[in-house]
C-alpha cells in the first residue's frame, strides 16, 4: 500500500492541484488514483499536496490563473489553449480507456461505427464521445455519471459511454448488476498533470518522479491499491 511520506510543514513548501475527478480517481478521502500518485509523487521532492476537487472548467481556470498550482488528468495539447500552463512530458496516467457499458447490447466496439444502430448516452462535455459517436445515432447527454447509469438501468439507453473505471466505480456506488462492458475499449488516451508557468521549475524533477515510481513499482501499487476494488468476478 502506497502511503504518504513525512513533508515539511511549512507554507512555502505546500501545493495545490485541482481535479474535476470522481472516484476511483480523486475520492474525499484522498485515496483515488490521482490523490495517491501525487501524494507520493510531491512527497519525494519534499512537498505536501493538496487535491482540489472542482467543476471541469473552473479546476482550469484557477490552475491558469495561478489560483492553484496546476491540474490533473488532462490529454496532451491543453497547453496550446492555455499557454500559462506547462504539462509535465510523463504521463501522469498511461491509459485511461472508453468504453460502452450495456445491459441488453452485446457487440464487439471495433469503431465507433458499431455504435450506429443504438441509443447511447454519455456525461456532457465529454468531447471524446461529442466528437466520436456516429451521427444517425440517438443520442442523450446526462449532466453526471451517476444520472448516465441510473438512466442505463432503466433501460432508457441501449449503451452509456463513459471510461471504464469511472463506469465500475459508479456500478459499485449504485448496486447495479447484470451490465457489461463492451470490449474492446472504443478508444485509450494518456492523462497528464499541468502545472502553471510559476511552478515550472517542479515540470522536470516530476516528470523524472514519474519515471522512477513506473520502474521502481510504485505506480503498479497504486493502480493495484485502487482499481482493484473495482475488479469484475
Amino acid at each position: 500500500m502506497i502511503a504518504a511520506l513525512a513533508v515539511p510543514s511549512s507554507a512555502s513548501q505546500q501545493i495545490t492541484i485541482n481535479s474535476t475527478y470522481s472516484p476511483p480517481y480523486t475520492t474525499p478521502n484522498r485515496d483515488g488514483y490521482f490523490d495517491l500518485l501525487l501524494i507520493e509523487a510531491f512527497g519525494r521532492l519534499g512537498y505536501q499536496v493538496h487535491v482540489n476537487m472542482l467543476p471541469a472548467q473552473r479546476a482550469l481556470a484557477d490552475a491558469a490563473s495561478g489560483r492553484a498550482d496546476g491540474d490533473i488528468g488532462r490529454i496532451a495539447g491543453l497547453e496550446k489553449s492555455y499557454p500559462s500552463l506547462v504539462r509535465v512530458p510523463e504521463p501522469a496516467l498511461d491509459s485511461r480507456e472508453f468504453v460502452g457499458f450495456s445491459r441488453h447490447v452485446d457487440i464487439a466496439t471495433t469503431s465507433w461505427e458499431t455504435l450506429a444502430p443504438y441509443h447511447l448516452a454519455y456525461v456532457e462535455g465529454w468531447q471524446i464521445f461529442r466528437d466520436n459517436v456516429p451521427k444517425q445515432a440517438i443520442v442523450t447527454a446526462l449532466h453526471s455519471t451517476d444520472a448516465l447509469f441510473r438512466f442505463l438501468d432503466k433501460d432508457r439507453c441501449d449503451i452509456a459511454l463513459t471510461a471504464r473505471f469511472d463506469g465500475l466505480a459508479m456500478l459499485k456506488a449504485l448496486h447495479i448488476e447484470d451490465v457489461h462492458i463492451l470490449e474492446p475499449p472504443l478508444a485509450s488516451l494518456k492523462m497528464y498533470l499541468y502545472l502553471n508557468r510559476n511552478r515550472i521549475d517542479l515540470v522536470e524533477p516530476l516528470a523524472e518522479i514519474f519515471r522512477e515510481m513506473k520502474a521502481d513499482g510504485s505506480i503498479d501499487s497504486i493502480r493495484t491499491q485502487v482499481f482493484g476494488r473495482y475488479a469484475r468476478r
